[in-house]
């Protein structure tokens, strides 16, 4: 308990306040980083549903033709990174609402690629599973390094793109490729698609899973790094958020259930929220 006391000490009176000048990030820009990212989790975005289907339709033809490029353009197209990075915001400011907004968007992105994929497949169809296919039936460590690195990079990119000392925010797509979440999807739809074959499906869900926690514990480490939970951020994103809020009816539904706001007042303490992690 002691050598725990001390790891958070370090990480408060040490870390914390000198992360930012580190990393060159300006206090000031974290409220518009806040921003960005609650609105990278907006389930009604056409554009992003759009974006994630043409993705699936990629990444899906990609494996079944066993073409390492057209996998790498599905990559480059995939808007998932978007929520999964807002589901480390929130458990790093331990926002409810933008947490119940990302885990929504993610669940129904992942259900809805994976179905995309599976009725291809059927369409097509096509049921020989390729090199392409098989390399993302057997996750391991590599990858969960690859997932954390990505992530850490992902999330620092964000940050950075609102600064006056220099953005990033065009690299994001290279995080993208690296980390590989449409494609273990897709696998997972090309398995459904071509007769439910569980191997194929348990191994690239697997997979998934891997890149999801490790991208939004490296992205909730950042983030908490940065201090995005302080009060200063708080007041920047208040006012903007119940503009934006105002039409919302996930922000409604929480308004009204007082039980959850209470009970997850108790379960924003930090132990609690790391505890979710792991």
């Amino acid at each position: 308990m002691r050598a725990l006391a001390m790891v958070r000490r370090i990480i408060r009176f040490l870390l914390r306040p000198r992360v930012e000048k580190i990393l060159r990030i300006d206090p000031d820009s974290k409220p518009a980083v806040y921003l960005q990212v609650f609105d990278g989790a907006d389930i009604q975005n056409v554009n992003y549903w759009l974006e994630l289907f043409l993705s699936a339709g990629i990444a899906t033809l990609g494996l079944v033709l066993s073409s390492p490029a057209v996998v790498i353009g599905a990559m480059l197209v995939s808007p998932l990174m978007g929520p999964i990075i807002a589901s480390g915001l929130a458990l790093a400011a331990a926002d409810l609402y933008l947490g119940i907004k990302s885990a929504l968007q993610l669940a129904l992105s992942i259900v809805g690629s994976i179905l995309f994929a599976g009725m291809l497949v059927w369409i097509i169809p096509l049921d020989t599973a390729t090199p392409e296919i098989l390399a993302r039936t057997n996750p391991n460590l590599l990858d969960l390094g690859v997932a954390l690195f990505s992530g850490l990079a992902g999330s620092l990119l964000v940050c950075r793109s609102q600064s006056t000392q220099g953005g990033g925010s065009a690299a994001l797509p290279g995080v993208a490729i690296a980390v590989a979440l449409m494609p273990p999807l897709c696998t997972v739809g090309f398995g459904l698609g071509s007769g439910f074959d569980l191997q194929i499906m348990g191994g690239a869900s697997l997979l998934f899973l891997t890149n999801l926690a490790a991208i939004v514990a490296s992205a909730f480490f950042v983030f908490f790094l940065l201090r995005m939970d302080g009060p200063e951020v708080a007041l920047g994103i208040a006012q903007p958020l119940l503009e934006r809020a105002s039409h919302d009816g996930i922000y409604h539904w929480l308004e009204k259930r007082t039980a959850i706001s209470r009970s997850f007042a108790n379960l924003g303490k930090l132990r609690w929220r790391v505890a979710m992690l792991l």
